[in-house]
């Protein structure tokens, strides 16, 4: 199971290397081609220069640095899913010891590990996903509430990390 979490979280750390890697190529190759028009242009001066369309939008860097996520979220991330992942093993283990499930919403869900899995699968993506959709708006909520959303589950991860250290 720790090899399962350790997995899980490098794959969330690197998930998010993709997307800068990304926005970087795109504004590289922005530039690449407005050099290559102004070197064509000062080279081939017999070629009427085609009209210029003026677009009121922001800079290639103001763009990207309005769409960029803030640092936070995909440690955020990260961590929430690996106490998320803590929650299922221990609880899965804490009840194979004798323990009972105390969430009132999970009591009916645990003893079938299909769906387990799926509820805290769901439980793990749905913050993420409106944190995504906060970030766009309001960078500071979107943190805030992922980093309410962490002491949650280390609240949870905490409480069972004590049954199962009571149960030996």
């Amino acid at each position: 199971m720790i090899r399962s979490a350790a997995a899980a979280l490098i794959i969330c750390v690197t998930m998010s290397v993709p997307v800068k890697a990304a926005g970087e190529a795109r504004t590289n190759d922005a530039a690449a081609t407005t050099a290559a028009v102004a070197t064509t242009a000062a080279v081939d001066e017999t070629v009427t220069p085609a009209p210029t369309l003026t677009i009121s939008a922001p800079s290639g860097r103001e763009w990207l640095a309005s769409r960029r996520r803030p640092v936070a979220l995909p440690g955020l991330y990260a961590s929430f899913a690996a106490l998320q992942m803590f929650d299922v093993y221990s609880t899965q283990r804490a009840i194979s010891d004798g323990a009972r499930e105390v969430n009132p919403m999970m009591k009916n869900v645990v003893g079938n590990r299909a769906a387990f899995w799926t509820v805290k699968a769901a439980a793990t993506v749905a913050p993420m996903l409106a944190a995504e959709k906060l970030w766009k708006r309001n960078k500071l909520a979107a943190i805030v509430m992922m980093a309410a959303s962490n002491g949650v589950m280390a609240a949870v991860a905490a409480h069972n990390a004590s049954v199962l250290k009571s149960q030996r």
